[in-house]
């Protein structure tokens, strides 16, 4: 009898383990795909500048370059898309860009990033 009960017991703990599985898998699906659409978007408004007249090329490296003020404004230009595809939501641009929404808030603090819903 005691066996049967831990049996019991173990079967259910593998069904709300292989429910936390498929529940991961289907949000990091979502994920993959917010941040798909996200780098579709972006690519968009790189056409639009290039369609402009504004070069976009990549960084003369040879040359030298501040890294981290380069990787502060890749930071500002995904935010700011993030912010623009969630109407100004900071929780839901913070799952856009799969970070915590105080990371983001932080984020946005230190790089001085305003939002203006239009």
């Amino acid at each position: 009898m005691r066996s049967q009960h831990h049996l019991k017991s173990v079967s259910g703990k593998l069904m709300a383990q292989r429910t936390n599985i498929r529940q991961n898998r289907e949000a990091s699906r979502m994920r993959l795909q917010n941040l798909i659409r996200l780098a579709s978007e972006i690519a968009g408004e790189l056409d639009a500048l290039q369609l402009s007249g504004i070069p976009v090329e990549f960084l003369p490296i040879n040359e030298g370059i501040d890294f981290f003020e380069e990787v502060r404004g890749f930071e500002i230009l995904l935010i700011k898309q993030a912010m623009k595809c969630t109407g100004g939501s900071q929780v839901k641009a913070a799952d856009l860009l799969s970070l915590n929404p105080t990371t983001l808030n932080s984020k946005i603090k230190a790089y001085k990033i305003g939002y203006g819903r239009s």
